[in-house]
């Protein structure tokens, strides 16, 4: 089992950033465009040496079929210049087809500037609509991809997230119900650890599965990397969901939170969820949840200590 955060600072919601405070309008369906469906499953990456921001998101752009049960998904880009308002490009930059492996598309991705290039890792759908392992490709002018491959070739693989450390890159991902770890000193070229990093047994508020995790930095801290992740638990009859979090001084030498940050009952808790950090402990979360309509849209809430003046870190461990 793993340690759980007992003493440390960053063990309690309040050290961890305080109440979080929704901040600026969601990023929405256009109906106008190809998102007319909604948008969901944010990924978000800052580069603090130029100050630029980009979210990649995903849409669904056609309705469920035989060939793909759940539908066929798209993954777009949006830019911004402060995380909280953004400007969604006119076309997709990973849609279904575009590749052998991709045939009902690409879901949950995950942006990384990575040695002056940026780049974007995703959960690859195959005929049938089933999971076929991670995609990758490298963004140009953040209008289209270069470079479209299946980076690792693990069946059942979902929503990704990387950060790097130096030269080497580390991505957690869901498969099972529970969080694996690989780790690759070039973008397709993966090593999966033997056992999962997080399991069900882990904790009493994911023992029904562990999904969504978000791996990110905190340059200020002497364990840099921050994995939260949400957890389904059965509570009395009742379906609960969480958000925590664990740091590492290493990838895969974790620490856990003793307690969720936060949890929801029913079907009204996160579906998806993002966060960066910022020196001092602040955060920034981005989440997906539901319009007026049924859509998926994007929103983000701030801890306390937060100003437009914050620098953010990114997905980069320098």
């Amino acid at each position: 089992m793993l340690p759980l955060l007992s003493s440390l600072a960053l063990c309690s919601p309040s050290a961890a950033g305080g109440s979080l405070v929704l901040d600026s309008a969601p990023l929405s369906a256009d109906a106008s465009g190809w998102t007319d469906a909604g948008v969901g499953a944010p990924g978000i990456d800052h580069n603090p040496d130029t100050g630029r921001w980009v979210m990649a998101f995903e849409s669904q752009v056609e309705p469920p079929s035989d060939a793909c049960p759940e539908g066929a998904w798209a993954i777009g880009v949006a830019v911004g210049g402060d995380g909280g308002t953004w400007r969604i490009l006119p076309a997709p930059v990973v849609a279904p087809g575009d590749r052998a492996y991709f045939d009902c598309g690409a879901r949950h991705p995950t942006p990384l500037w990575h040695g002056g290039t940026l780049h974007l890792w995703f959960t690859a759908l195959h005929e049938g609509g089933a999971s076929v392992g991670i995609g990758h490709g490298r963004v140009a002018a953040g209008r289209f991809v270069h470079d479209l491959s299946l980076a690792m070739h693990y069946p059942g693989a979902t929503e990704p997230s990387v950060n790097s450390h130096g030269d080497s890159l580390h991505m957690v991902f869901e498969a099972g119900g529970e969080l694996h770890t690989a780790g690759a000193t070039h973008t397709e070229s993966w090593r999966v650890e033997a056992e999962p990093t997080l399991a069900v047994s882990g904790s009493w508020w994911s023992e029904a599965g562990l999904f969504s995790p978000s791996l990110s930095c905190r340059e200020d801290s002497s364990m840099p990397h921050i994995l939260n992740y949400l957890g389904v638990s059965i509570l009395d009859h009742h379906r609960l969901v969480t958000w925590s979090y664990a740091i590492a001084s290493e990838i895969g030498d974790w620490y856990l939170s003793w307690s969720p940050i936060d949890s929801w009952s029913g079907d009204d808790g996160l579906v998806s969820v993002e966060v960066l950090h910022a020196a001092g402990g602040a955060r920034a979360q981005w989440f997906e949840a539901r319009d007026p309509y049924g859509r998926p849209e994007i929103r983000r809430t701030l801890s306390d200590g937060v100003s437009p003046a914050t620098e953010f870190y990114g997905h980069s461990c320098r």
